[in-house]
């Protein structure tokens, strides 16, 4: 089979305020190769006051915050835009602020992105609501969500693509989302984990035929769970089958349930490896 150029041309990118920038180098790497635009984000962490039992926060204390997190912001744009250099990349860059949510534009740039890219969570270097960013970004934009590790360090090499499938909703919408990204793949493995949810033994042939009329050469998997969640399960399996891309839904259950009992989202996003394409 051919592989097909990689056609994802309008890339939105949240940079992070510290580290290595796993996310811009990823989405620098992808506009690279595809002749597309990157937009970069940096998100602007503004003041919330606490509770103070003697009376309001002070304005200047208010507007010190504001100007150091816009200082901030704005060291992370010129270490984007110096990433844009050094790969070559077209892209253009701003910032935006977290309280402002839906108003700040993030919303509306990310639903006219072809993909989101965000980086995953470094205990070493937290960033400000990063799990409810990916949260707005997924649910209330719309978007298909790229995950980067925070080991990545480029460039994207994308050879072998595997899917965690369970036949709902968001895992079909992840699989449409990540097509372009499949077509420019050598491998295409379908995973089903059976994690005791009573898939039937069909589970995973649907796909495998959807894929191959998009002229796909697809192999389908059934992986035992052995009493590990499915995250583990299917980053186990990926790095066996050396994977450079995990596909799969995001937040099947409910936000809340998902909160109470844990759920593959939350554990994906904690210990991922490989970069990893949610969508809702």
């Amino acid at each position: 089979m051919s592989v097909a150029p990689l056609n994802v041309k309008d890339i939105l990118a949240i940079i992070d305020l510290d580290g290595k920038q796993p996310a811009a180098r990823l989405a620098a790497s992808l506009a690279a190769q595809s002749g597309g635009h990157v937009t970069g984000l940096a998100p602007v962490a503004d003041f919330v006051s606490p509770v103070y039992v003697g009376g309001p926060v002070p304005v200047d204390m208010i507007d010190e915050a504001r100007d150091v997190a816009e200082r901030r912001a704005g060291t992370a744009v010129r270490t984007f835009e110096a990433i844009l250099a050094e790969t070559g990349a077209s892209g253009s860059s701003a910032t935006f602020s977290l309280i402002e949510g839906e108003d700040s534009g993030l919303v509306a740039a990310a639903r006219l992105a072809d993909i989101a890219i965000v980086g995953q969570d470094d205990p070493d270097a937290m960033e400000p609501a990063r799990e409810a960013l990916i949260e707005t970004l997924l649910l209330e934009a719309g978007a298909p969500v790229l995950i980067t590790p925070r080991a990545f360090a480029g460039p994207y090499l994308l050879d072998t693509v595997l899917i965690g499938w369970d036949g709902s909703l968001t895992a079909s919408r992840a699989v449409r989302a990540a097509l372009p990204l499949i077509a420019a793949a050598g491998k295409v493995r379908v995973a089903v984990v059976d994690s005791g949810r009573g898939l039937g033994e069909e589970a995973g042939a649907s796909l495998a035929r959807h894929l191959r009329h998009h002229g796909h050469v697809v192999e389908v998997e059934r992986i035992a769970s052995k009493g590990r969640d499915v995250a583990t399960t299917l980053l186990d399996h990926a790095a066996h089958s050396t994977a450079n891309l995990i596909v799969m839904g995001g937040y099947g259950h409910s936000r809340l349930r998902e909160f109470i009992l844990g759920g593959a989202t939350a554990d994906m996003m904690r210990a991922m490896t490989v970069p990893v394409l949610m969508a809702h």
